[in-house]
């Protein structure tokens, strides 16, 4: 029987703001450079755990930091690899700053290359929300946007966490009709104390003045 893995201490978010200052400053080692072994190295990660990747849907979820820099050299890589990547991000990729804007750019430029195999949604931040009975039977609901930027909606889903997956994957509701803009998606949800999900909507910032 193998030897449990030592498990190492990770660092607080100042812990890693000061280390990665460090290898910057100190070190010399840009940070773009940093982003690209990280981003290298996940993506082989998961290339190992799930196998290969060629023709398999990927969705990466990227923040506008430099993290989803990271996630941005994912991307790029796993589509080398063969997948069909689709970028979840709160901005465009022109939108994107400092060491990770290059890699934004890359991928914007790739586009025509790629063709279907690249999609980029601009969504709003997911609301994770759990099971009244969640201990027992390990059921989350998810709101996010849905879609594309030229039809897209409010849509939640219900799945069961197992580990560090989502399985069981269930969609509960998409909003009707879909629209046009980036915005205004609400997705907050609540549970009243029969255990009815309420969720809120917002106006999708079209006929806003009429929202109410």
């Amino acid at each position: 029987m193998p030897e449990p893995t030592q498990a190492r201490p990770l660092l607080t978010a100042d812990a890693m703001r000061a280390a990665d200052a460090h290898t910057i400053d100190a070190l010399g080692i840009p940070g773009r450079v940093l982003m690209e072994t990280a981003g290298q190295r996940a993506a082989r990660i998961i290339i190992e755990e799930y196998g290969p990747v060629a023709g398999q849907p990927v969705a990466i979820a990227c923040g506008k930091g430099n993290n989803g820099g990271d996630g941005l050299v994912v991307a790029r890589v796993l589509l080398d690899h063969g997948a069909h990547v689709h970028v979840l991000s709160p901005i465009l990729a022109s939108e994107y700053s400092g060491d990770a804007k290059g890699n934004a750019q890359v991928l914007h430029q790739l586009a025509d290359t790629y063709g279907a195999a690249l999609r980029w949604t601009v969504v709003d931040t997911p609301e994770a929300l759990p099971d009244p009975d969640f201990a027992a039977n390990g059921l989350i609901y998810i709101s996010f946007a849905h879609g594309t930027p030229e039809a897209n909606a409010t849509r939640v889903i219900r799945a069961r966490l197992e580990g560090m997956r989502l399985v069981d994957q269930e969609t509960l509701f998409t909003a009707s009709p879909m629209k046009d803009t980036p915005v205004h998606y609400g997705g907050r949800m609540t549970f009243l104390p029969d255990e009815t999900l309420l969720i809120g909507l917002g106006d999708g910032f079209d006929f806003r003045e009429q929202a109410q």
